[in-house]
């Protein structure tokens, strides 16, 4: 059974740390999988609850926004979950699309 919850309630929900699949804990997992279409410039973060737990997602975007290049946003961004306490390991990782190349193979039809 799959239960939904809004991004208000993930917020502050009791289970919100506990780990649904793990490598290793079982011998079969089913990866949770969903297509998203990017741009050329558009900017991938990849983070842990270290991080997405101490900094609301517009927080998020104004810090990589401001910050321009990646290495210093993602220091901002470890900085800034610290000075909030950052009892958590806190892991990032921020890619960027960028190119003539990137931006010729999005000219696909959009899947639905």
């Amino acid at each position: 059974m799959s239960v939904k919850i809004s991004e208000e309630e993930a917020e502050t929900h009791m289970f919100r740390n506990v780990i649904l699949q793990a490598l290793g804990a079982q011998n079969e997992l089913t990866p949770a999988t969903a297509r998203i279409q990017l741009r050329d410039g558009d900017t991938l973060l990849l983070c842990s609850d270290g991080l997405s737990g101490k900094l609301k997602n517009e927080e998020i975007r104004q810090i990589v926004s401001e910050a321009g290049e990646l290495g210093a946003a993602a220091s901002a961004l470890v900085q800034a979950a610290n000075d909030r306490g950052g009892e958590d390991n806190i892991t990032v990782v921020l890619a960027r699309f960028t190119g003539e190349d990137f931006a010729r193979s999005c000219r696909r039809p959009n899947y639905r």
